[in-house]
């Protein structure tokens, strides 16, 4: 008869910590997204064509958001990129991976016009030409979109330029 009162009380306390619910888990807030590397410069151009001078683009952008542009018949102008722009251009960049991108891209054609970018990011430049035809990897397509609108809309900004 001990040995069942001694039994009790253990299943007793057992019974009791098996009913206390366990804590609630929770899930740790989601990380904030990845900041954009930054890249310290970027120039991008384009040469080639029939003439072999190319349009005259010229566009140059560092890391801070200070963008420089320069076309043939018109003056150059130099403005600082919004935060929301930078952020846009940031993410481009980042879009690419520069390990794999090649130094020369190019289609069967004359006369193409060429677009001609170096980016330095964190320290090391990345060089590449690709002609308007070639095929080139999804992000580098966008980066090169991205800074055709970016010069286009400098370019067509009626307001005087930022001073330097």
């Amino acid at each position: 008869m001990t040995r069942a009162v001694c039994i009790v009380p253990v299943m007793l306390a057992w019974g009791a910590v098996a009913a206390v619910p366990p804590p609630a888990v929770t899930n740790p807030p989601p990380a904030p997204p990845a900041a954009a590397p930054a890249f310290e410069r970027l120039v991008y151009q384009d040469s080639g064509g029939f003439t072999g001078r190319g349009t005259g683009k010229w566009l140059a952008l560092s890391g801070s958001g200070r963008l420089e542009i320069r076309r043939r018949g018109g003056p150059a102008a130099t403005r600082q990129l919004s935060d929301e722009e930078l952020a846009a251009v940031r993410q481009a960049v980042a879009a690419v991976d520069w390990k794999t991108v090649e130094p020369l891209y190019r289609s069967r054609g004359a006369d193409l016009l060429n677009n001609e970018l170096s980016v330095t990011i964190d320290g090391r430049t990345y060089r590449t030409s690709a002609d308007q035809l070639a095929k080139l990897p999804p992000g580098l397509r966008a980066l090169f979109k991205r800074l055709d609108a970016l010069h286009r809309q400098a370019a067509a900004n009626k307001k005087q330029p930022d001073a330097p």
